[in-house]
């Protein structure tokens, strides 16, 4: 479809994108809330320190079905003077619409761990967890899955096979040595949009072909208004007022044909 026809983005997503560039600047470097391909969670008091994990993902802007892997960075730091803790153990549980898809111990010498994603979506069964499967060499005291050589760590399952947010838990069990663990385990949640493809059209314009590519969750219930040529559509939303302070754009993208009059380069919208 995007091969045939010359895309342009419709006035919600123009909206959209101009909001959060009026809003960006507003962000201080101590504001945290949920991103596409990065978050970062706020931070908490270890042994003097403000620590804090971020996650960032490789591609930061994923789609399903387009990547066959993909590279998560969990990276685990003292928030005051951007330095990362060493001998860190991880305990990482991934979660999609409250569903457990993956959970496993790493470690990583240098407190930026990255493992490699690889989406498989063949699992029939109801707990999707019991379908991943883990790759790589375990360190020999925390028994964690670390990065040897050249090779890092595989996650393979059903993980980034429905678009949406993904909700990354980490668990920091030990810290500064493999034998050394922390008094508490300290636990940290971020979260990463996966974006997916949705497929309408207007039948009121003689099937004009509309993609919506959502990132939160399943649009339904899409509809043209011919009187003034204006889309609507549905999507699931958490309005609970601690989720919205994490959230900083809700962001979908609207895609018609250039060709389409009514939302042409030329008119006014």
């Amino acid at each position: 479809l995007k091969s045939q026809i010359e895309l342009l983005y419709h006035k919600v997503i123009i909206l959209s994108v101009l909001a959060a560039l009026t809003f960006i600047p507003l962000f201080s470097d101590d504001v945290f809330g949920h991103g596409l391909g990065a978050d970062q969670a706020p931070p908490i008091d270890f042994a003097g320190m403000l620590v804090t994990v971020s996650t960032m993902m490789t591609p930061s802007d994923i789609t399903v079905g387009e990547v066959d892997r993909a590279n998560l960075q969990i990276r685990f730091f003292d928030q005051g003077t951007d330095t990362n803790l060493e001998s860190v153990t991880y305990r990482v549980q991934i979660f999609q619409a409250g569903e457990l898809l993956a959970r496993e111990i790493f470690y990583d010498k240098d407190g930026e761990l990255n493992v490699q994603i690889r989406p498989q979506d063949q699992c029939f069964d109801p707990e999707p967890w019991r379908c991943t499967i883990y790759q790589g060499a375990r360190e020999g005291i925390s028994g964690g899955l670390y990065a040897h050589g050249s090779g890092v760590p595989v996650i393979q399952g059903p993980i980034f096979t429905k678009g949406g947010l993904y909700n990354i838990s980490v668990v920091i069990e030990g810290a500064t040595s493999p034998k050394t663990l922390v008094a508490e385990p300290l636990e940290f949640n971020t979260f990463v949009s996966i974006a997916q493809d949705q497929y309408f059209s207007i039948p009121e314009a003689f099937g004009v072909p509309v993609t919506i590519k959502t990132y939160y969750d399943d649009v339904s219930n899409f509809g043209f208004k011919a009187s003034d040529k204006s889309i609507s559509f549905q999507m699931p939303f958490d309005w609970t007022p601690d989720y919205i302070e994490l959230v900083a754009v809700v962001h979908e993208e609207i895609r018609v044909p250039k060709s389409y009059e009514p939302y042409s380069i030329e008119n006014d919208f």
